[in-house]
C-alpha cells in the first residue's frame, strides 16, 4: 500500500499566477515505486527544488502527467 503526501511551495510573487502540478515517485532499491509526493508550485524549477528535497537514500523520479522530467539519485 503506497501512502501519498502532498507539499506545496508558494512564492511571494506567485499570487494570481497559475499552479502548476507535478508528482515526484520514490523509487526503491528493487526499482519499484515506493511512495508519492503531490506537488503544486509555479514552475517546473521550484518542482526540481522541492523533487530533490524528497532524495533520502532512494532515488526519485519527478513527472508532470506523463512527461518524464528528471530522476535524482541518492549520494552515497
Amino acid at each position: 500500500q503506497r501512502d501519498s503526501s502532498a507539499a506545496t511551495a508558494s512564492l511571494g510573487g506567485s499570487v494570481g499566477r497559475r499552479m502548476e502540478e507535478y508528482r515526484a515517485y520514490i523509487i526503491g532499491p528493487d526499482g519499484h515505486i515506493i511512495n508519492r509526493v503531490d506537488i503544486r508550485c509555479s514552475d517546473e524549477e521550484e518542482a526540481r527544488r522541492i523533487a530533490k528535497t524528497a532524495v533520502d537514500g532512494h532515488a526519485v523520479e519527478l513527472w508532470q502527467a506523463d512527461r518524464f522530467i528528471e530522476r535524482f539519485e541518492p549520494k552515497h
